[in-house]
């Protein structure tokens, strides 16, 4: 829980712990239902990726050219989540299990 992205640089991160925590839960189900394994597709972690480091760059958060503890040594923001908690907390709704790779 709390990784790459998921910060939030005003308010409380309390919403988002919850989102992680409902979406863990539907992955507990799924796994508990008789799936052994389930990886993250690469190909949907690349868009989630690229999307959010398009919106970053032009945030606050990556401009001026100054370093910050948002930024890596290579400049990539995978601190801070881009947009609304409200959209974080629609896009953690439902556990899309074509998003993984599913074994039994």
């Amino acid at each position: 829980m709390y990784g790459p992205n998921t910060n939030v640089g005003s308010g409380s991160i309390v919403p988002m712990l919850e989102s992680q925590i409902a979406y863990i839960v539907q992955a507990a189900r799924l796994l508990a239902s008789g799936v052994a394994r389930m990886d993250v597709r690469q190909d949907v972690l690349d868009r989630f990726d690229a999307a959010a480091q398009r919106r970053l760059a032009t945030s606050v958060c990556n401009q001026g050219g100054c370093d910050s503890w948002y930024l890596d040594a290579g400049r990539r923001n995978t601190n801070n989540r881009y947009g609304f908690m409200t959209g974080y907390r629609l896009r953690t709704r439902r556990l899309a299990p074509s998003d993984f790779h599913l074994r039994s």
